[in-house]
């Protein structure tokens, strides 16, 4: 994650103004290092320092500034920044100081705590929906049971994947080389979605750019919209035609005219739930609907009200489907 990233987040964590994702965005940055957790922490000490309820002084926004110019020429002397913040506090209670001085002391401190972190190496594994920042700003965002490793140098950055991704890259000189099982893709900026689990066949629809794919016997270079489907080594370049590729990390659902056997093949994925059909025909129905970041139970209505069908919910997210369906 960028600096001014974490310094966002932690200023909007410290806040209580954190959404969910930015919550896990926080969270992933802040387990990739304890010299993380040690920033965060000590920031978040000076800033719930308590303020002396009878000081009753008041400063203009134009004596704080100056306040603001003599701390950076004084880096050592942390008596003066604390009480600093602590005045800050109450003032900008009153709107007299803006969000962006607050992040610039909140960077000061990260600065005064430690040397710059190294960045050049990440190693991450994950067991649900997480993101990850690299060091050129480049954000990489993994699905379940995935693994990305990744490492710069001068000429060149390279990753590791196993399992699922979506990529969205920084444009710069050096290419960004991806390997899994056994294929390679580069691109310069872009953003694009591998899916490279063990022992499955291999998918990279491309989102934004273009992307040049390549294994031992073929290589092809594929632009957006496009989709490559490979099998051992042998790459299939095609349209993708498939609206609900990346819904593990958009959330978004869309269906036209597809059977509920597909529909609920994906819902299965994407909420971890389990379902059975007392009649399988009901299973041929056809749905068209869209849902967005959806509740399942939300879908489930949805599915029951236009298909005539009942979701019975049992133990471990199991449910099981009666009704007569489109067969009526």
């Amino acid at each position: 994650m960028a600096e001014m990233d974490f310094y966002i987040l932690t200023h909007k964590s410290l806040t209580g103004q954190l959404s969910s994702l930015e919550q896990r965005q926080l969270d992933t940055w802040l387990l990739q290092d304890v010299k993380n957790q040690q920033a965060y922490q000590e920031i978040k000490r000076i800033w719930e320092l308590d303020i002396d309820d009878d000081e009753t002084d008041h400063v203009s926004e134009a004596h704080f500034q100056e306040e603001l110019r003599i701390l950076e020429s004084a880096v050592g002397e942390a008596k003066r920044k604390e009480d600093l913040i602590k005045r800050y506090k109450r003032y900008a209670a009153f709107g007299l100081v803006t969000t962006v001085i607050c992040i610039f002391l909140f960077a000061w401190e990260l600065f005064l705590l430690s040397e710059k972190l190294p960045t050049d190496t990440v190693k991450f594994a994950s067991l649900q929906n997480s993101a990850v920042w690299l060091a050129d700003s480049s954000q990489v965002f993994l699905n379940d049971s995935s693994f990305f490793s990744y490492r710069a140098g001068k000429q060149t950055r390279l990753a590791e994947l196993s399992g699922e991704a979506l990529f969205q890259i920084n444009p710069e000189k050096r290419p960004f080389v991806v390997s899994a099982n056994g294929v390679q893709l580069e691109v310069l900026g872009t953003s694009f979605v591998v899916k490279a689990y063990p022992g499955k066949d291999m998918e990279i629809i491309v989102i934004s750019g273009t992307v040049s794919v390549r294994s031992q016997k073929q290589s092809v270079t594929l632009s957006t919209g496009e989709k490559a489907s490979i099998k051992g080594e042998q790459i299939q370049k095609q349209q993708n035609l498939d609206p609900n590729f990346d819904a593990w990390y958009t959330g978004k659902l869309e269906f036209k005219n597809t059977e509920l056997g597909e529909v609920l093949k994906l819902i299965s994925q994407q909420y971890d739930a389990t379902f059975a059909a007392t009649d399988s025909n009901v299973l041929r129905c056809r749905f068209t609907g869209k849902f967005n970041d959806s509740r399942l139970e939300d879908v489930l209505r949805a599915l029951s009200f236009s298909m005539n069908i009942v979701f019975v919910p049992g133990p471990e997210g199991r449910y099981i489907i009666s009704g007569a369906g489109c067969m009526k």
